[in-house]
C-alpha cells in the first residue's frame, strides 16, 4: 500500500462514483445490445472478435473509468457501452484492418431501432470508425469516447487471450506465420505506449496489465 507522502504525489482510482451511472447504463441497454450483436453477427465464424470479446472490452472500459478524470455522466456511460459492444460489429462483413466504417453502419442502425437521434451520438459514432486506427491519429482530438473505447480494445489483445487473437485474426488477413511475430509485437507495442500515455500515472492499472502485456510480447 502506498504510504500518506505518496498518496498525495500519486493519482488514485475511484472506486465507487462510476457505479450508479455505469449500472444504469448496463439495466437500459446491455440485453438489448447483446441480442442485436448477437443477430448481426450471425454464423460468422471469427472467435477472435466474437461477443466475448464485446463483454471484455466493457469490462476494461469500465476499469478505465474508475480513474477520476473520465468519470462518466449517464450520457457518456451510455454511449460507451454501445461503443464497446458494436466497435466490431463490422467484423461481420470485413475483417481487414479497417473494419470500424462498417461497425459505424450498423451502430447506426442500432441507434435507429432505439429512437437515438445519430446527430446526438456524433462523438460515439467517430469513436465506432476511428477505434481501429492504431496509429493513434484521432486520440488526441477532444474525444473521450475515442480515447477509452481505444484503450479498452486495446488492453484485450494483451496476455494469453492476446496471443489467440492475433493468430486468428492475422492469419484469417492472410499473413504468413513468419511475418506474424514482428507484426505482433510493433502492433501490441503501439498499444501498450497508447494505454501508458494515457493512464501511466495509474500504478496498479500499469502492473496489471503491464505483466498480461508481457505475457504476450515474451510469446511472440
Amino acid at each position: 500500500m502506498l504510504d500518506q507522502k505518496n498518496m498525495n504525489t500519486k493519482k488514485q482510482l475511484v472506486k465507487d462514483d462510476t457505479g450508479d451511472t455505469v449500472t444504469m447504463a448496463e439495466k437500459d441497454y446491455l440485453s438489448d445490445l447483446e441480442s442485436f450483436f448477437s443477430d448481426k453477427w450471425g454464423e460468422t465464424k471469427l472467435w477472435s472478435h466474437d461477443l466475448y470479446h464485446h463483454q471484455r472490452v466493457w469490462q476494461y472500459a469500465k476499469e478505465l473509468l474508475a480513474t477520476k478524470e473520465h468519470s462518466p455522466g449517464h450520457l457518456f456511460a451510455t454511449k460507451l457501452l454501445i461503443g464497446c459492444y458494436l466497435h466490431d460489429i463490422g467484423m461481420s462483413l470485413a475483417t481487414g484492418e479497417k473494419h470500424g466504417i462498417f461497425s459505424r453502419q450498423i451502430c447506426e442502425e442500432y441507434l435507429l431501432s432505439q429512437g437515438m437521434y445519430k446527430q446526438e451520438y456524433y462523438d460515439l459514432l467517430e469513436a465506432v470508425e476511428a477505434h481501429d486506427d492504431k496509429n493513434y491519429s484521432e486520440t488526441d482530438t477532444g474525444n473521450r469516447l475515442h480515447l477509452i473505447l481505444s484503450v479498452a480494445d486495446d488492453l484485450d489483445a494483451f496476455g494469453h487471450t492476446g496471443i489467440l487473437r492475433y493468430f486468428e485474426i492475422y492469419t484469417r488477413r492472410g499473413i504468413g506465420v513468419t511475418e506474424i511475430c514482428p507484426l505482433v509485437l510493433k502492433n501490441a507495442e503501439s498499444r501498450y505506449n497508447n494505454f501508458t500515455r494515457h493512464f501511466g500515472s495509474y500504478e496498479d492499472l500499469v502492473k496489471k496489465h503491464s505483466q498480461r502485456y508481457w505475457v504476450l510480447r515474451e510469446f511472440f
